[in-house]
This record gives structure tokens, C-alpha cells and sequence, in this order.
């Protein structure tokens, strides 16, 4: 997924960065993304979702054991960014006594088939059917199971911590904020995401299927929480990945007092 900018601007900065090869590139990227948005107008979440696996929308670099039916893309893939998380979760679970997990917007499973084991339950939830239905196949056993369901309209599953990786990313303002107080039922949440280094960049409206950076401390979420790993993104140029960690979101201390 690529942050947004002027065509100009990002042919300046392809052109006079990385050569004539990546200034081709960009301009293609620029293209096919514009045409990508535009499919999803109209389209509602579940459409979008399934129509971005469908046509492998996530899919502008394929990175070392990626699947052929079902790919969540390069941040689920890269040793960058999914080495350190799974320590970071790794220490909560102990930390915390975390025997329950959910994660929303699982994915293909490459990440939480790394978490899974971590804990004595774990629920896997995601919007796309067929997605659900091939994680069941595989991965399904007594104390791992996915579901389908919508985190914006439908009620979520109990557990000890939740998490959220790169999903409120792809998803409205207006949906991540009723995504938002639902968290508070879990004792703890850890939501990742991508930042663009440019924070004017971040939490600017997008449609659901489309990409920006969010930025859940600043307007319209205001919540406050605990950074506990901040990364750069190895394919997404000058943006970061940040995992927050809200513990008992129950308490109203938790958002930013305005």
C-alpha cells in the first residue's frame, strides 16, 4: 500500500532517489492504486475485503513463503516486522498470565500461527468467508478456531488480550471509531499499525479497503495508551509500524483527556 501524494511529487521523489527503474515503478504503482480505490467505491466491507483477496491485492511483493490462495501482504511476511512482534506478544503472554487471545483481522494465519501456541485458546476472526473457511481447514484444532464476522457491526469474542494488526488501517474514521469502545470488554489490547513519518499524513478519511496512516493517540481516536515497539516498515517507504498496548480500556482514563 503506498501513502498518498501528488503523481509530481512522487515522480520527484523516485526520480531523483532511486533511477529510472523505481521512477517507473512508481508511476505504475501510482496508476494501479488509483484504479484499486476506485473499485471500491460502493463496494461494502465485505465486498471490498474479498475483493482484495480475490485479485491479490496485497500482493505488489510477494515475499518468501507466501501462499498462492490467500496473501495478507509484506507486512504479515517480513522478518522485520514480524520477528519482533511475535516477541513483544510472546512477553505479554507470560507477563500477564494472557491464556486467551483474539486477533481481529487474522489474515491469512502467517502471523498468528506464530501466537497460537502462546496461549491455551485462540480465536481468529476476519470479515472474508472464504479466508475463514481455508483457516478452518488447515490450521482449525481443540484450542485454535476462526471466525467470520464483522469487527465493526458484530459483537466481538471474550478473551484476555486482543489484537489488532494492520486492519484499523484499512478501514473509515467513522468505523474504527465504533470499533474503538468495544475494546473496552478486554483487559488488554494491543493494536498495531502503520504511521507515516509525516504525521499530517496520518488519520486522514479513507473508504474501507483503501490505506492511510493511523495514528491512534492523535484526532479523531485521542486514545492513550503505551508504545511498546516501534518499527520502520522495510517495503513502505518513510512509514513505521507501532504496537500500543491499552491495558483494562474498560477505565476512561485510557483516552486523552481533551
Amino acid at each position: 500500500m503506498r501513502r498518498a501524494g501528488s503523481l509530481k511529487e512522487r515522480i520527484k521523489e523516485a526520480e531523483g532517489e532511486r533511477g529510472p527503474l523505481h521512477f517507473a515503478l512508481e508511476i505504475y504503482r501510482h496508476i494501479k492504486w488509483r484504479i484499486y480505490c476506485a473499485r471500491m467505491q460502493g463496494k461494502t466491507r465485505q465486498e471490498a475485503f474479498q475483493y482484495i483477496y480475490k485479485n491479490d491485492g496485497w500482493g505488489y511483493l510477494r515475499l518468501e513463503d507466501a501462499p498462492d490462495d490467500f496473501y495478507s501482504g509484506p507486512g504479515s511476511y517480513a522478518a522485520e516486522l514480524v520477528e519482533p512482534y511475535v516477541i513483544l506478544v510472546k512477553e505479554l503472554v507470560a507477563e500477564m498470565g494472557i491464556k486467551t487471545i483474539v486477533d481481529l483481522g487474522c489474515g491469512d494465519f502467517n502471523v498468528g500461527s506464530r501466537i497460537a501456541p502462546l496461549v491455551d485458546d485462540y480465536t481468529g476472526c476476519d470479515i472474508v468467508p472464504e479466508l475463514v473457511a481455508r483457516n478452518n481447514r488447515i490450521f482449525s484444532d481443540d484450542g485454535c478456531r476462526f471466525v467470520c464476522l464483522d469487527m465493526v457491526d458484530d459483537n466481538l469474542p471474550p478473551a484476555d488480550l486482543c489484537l489488532i494488526r494492520e486492519a484499523l488501517q484499512h478501514l473509515s474514521n467513522e468505523e474504527v471509531l465504533q470499533i474503538l469502545p468495544k475494546l473496552r470488554q478486554y483487559k488488554f489490547v494491543l493494536i498495531t499499525e502503520g504511521v507515516e513519518m509525516s504525521r499530517g499524513a496520518c488519520n486522514s478519511d479513507v473508504p474501507h479497503g483503501s490505506y492511510r496512516g493511523i495514528s491512534l493517540e492523535d484526532p479523531p481516536f485521542s486514545m492513550a495508551g503505551t508504545e511498546m515497539l516501534r518499527l520502520e516498515h522495510p517495503h513502505t517507504k518513510n512509514t513505521l509500524v507501532v504496537s500500543t498496548l491499552f491495558s483494562n480500556p474498560r477505565e476512561p482514563l485510557l483516552e486523552k483527556e481533551r
